[in-house]
């Protein structure tokens, strides 16, 4: 399993607080890069979903950012930054 650093740990939080996921300018908004967004998806840990909405007499497709079993799991896993911290300890 590939450890999270704190910015990919808040994404995916901000994913498994949103029930039925975020859009992407959601994402965008909370000041994450769409870099970040994309490494998630192709990694697995959060998938893209497109739904087709009515907005008045217009249909448009909406895609939303969910988190997978996969991100969750690697969210309740251990911090990187815990294990570069435990790495440097002194061993006795």
């Amino acid at each position: 399993m590939k450890l999270l650093d704190d910015d990919r740990r808040r994404a995916l939080a901000l994913l498994a607080g949103s029930r039925g996921g975020i859009t992407e300018a959601i994402f965008l908004a909370y000041g994450y890069k769409a870099d970040l967004l994309a490494s998630l998806v192709s990694e697995g840990l959060a998938e893209a979903v497109t739904d087709t909405i009515r907005a008045g007499a217009k249909t448009i497709e909406v895609k939303r950012l969910q988190i997978t079993d996969a991100g969750t799991t690697a969210l309740k896993g251990p911090r990187r930054s815990a294990m570069l911290a435990s790495a440097m300890m002194p061993r006795r």
